[in-house]
């Protein structure tokens, strides 16, 4: 197993009050494939990674759970080697690459920096090509030019394929992509979705991928999650997702996609405000199945290859 998060708490101290951020977030990345970790804005996507990465805000804190990497905790490693793991065997793409890359440092400096902190070469000649390798990888036009341009003079989509050559200069076994397609427009979304799906197939590279976005999890996961304010509340197969979700917010969610019609079937009720949630499931306020028990007792994950937390849904 890649990556497996176990019963994960995440907290963050306000002066609101506690945010409520992760409760008991559980899933399994496998080795080679894309999973997706899909949800609406503000349901922990984002906190889930910057937990599993350690690089929460001075608010924010794990307080209990698991996350290993291969075997290792993650939770129980040193600072230092965070440093190690951070970009050497888990690395990040942002949905912003210009805001994430330096305006004053042309691109090939950049990718050189995260060449030689994770590779141990002999020369700057060396560095240089690995440079013009990893670019070329993320079939970048013109690699030896692109290293010379700064990040403005470059389209949207080449400013995501810089990021994503950064990331695999360091040689990863993980890669987290962290909303790679929201701000491109749609046709450069589907060629980083393509450049995605490539990468896996020809260096058998590992993703996490966070979107909101059920079209993008169609199109490139195996298996997905399903987040809602702070929980997983179903995973499966993506194919098996989409023909028979299982979860009532899963199937609330589907309903709310475009159909032939054009007509939307919205989730009744609201988001719960994280600094109080409802006791029970979370779910429990707007849901059509909920009963006494969904009220009182969260319901764990339950199945093997396709996990559901509803007490009245049978995996």
């Amino acid at each position: 197993m890649m990556l497996r998060v176990e019963n994960l708490v995440t907290r963050f101290h306000t002066y609101d009050g506690v945010v409520r951020a992760l409760e008991g977030v559980s899933f399994e990345v496998r080795e080679g494939e894309i999973f997706g970790l899909v949800g609406e804005t503000g349901c922990g996507k984002s906190v889930t990674t910057y937990s599993t990465l350690r690089l929460l805000p001075s608010t924010g804190r794990v307080h209990s759970g698991r996350i290993t990497l291969a075997g290792e905790s993650l939770l129980d490693a040193s600072e230092s080697r965070m440093r190690e793991v951070r970009g050497g065997e888990i690395a990040m793409i942002f949905q912003d690459p210009l805001s994430a890359l330096n305006p004053v440092m042309r691109v090939g400096d950049q990718i050189a920096e995260a060449v030689q902190l994770h590779d141990d070469l002999p020369d700057a000649e060396a560095v240089a090509a690995r440079v013009e390798e990893v670019l070329g990888q993320v079939r970048m036009p013109d690699p030896a030019g692109a290293t010379r341009a700064f990040p403005h003079e470059l389209s949207g989509g080449m400013q995501q394929r810089v990021m994503i050559a950064m990331a695999l200069a360091g040689r990863p076994k993980l890669l987290i992509a962290d909303e790679p397609t929201t701000a491109l427009d749609v046709t450069i979304q589907s060629q980083v979705l393509q450049l995605l799906r490539q990468l896996k197939q020809e260096a058998g590279l590992t993703v996490l991928l966070i979107t909101h976005d059920l079209g993008v999890v169609a199109e490139l996961c195996d298996r997905v999650a399903v987040m809602y304010a702070g929980t997983i509340v179903e995973t499966a197969p993506v194919e098996e997702l989409f023909s028979d979700p299982k979860h009532p917010y899963t199937q609330g969610l589907l309903a709310a996609l475009p159909g032939a019609s054009g007509m939307l079937a919205p989730v009744p009720g609201r988001v719960p405000d994280l600094l109080a949630p409802p006791s029970g499931c979370r779910f429990n306020p707007r849901c059509p199945l909920a009963v006494d028990r969904c009220r009182e007792e969260p319901p764990a994950l339950r199945g093997e290859a396709r996990q559901v937390a509803c007490h009245e849904v049978e995996p």
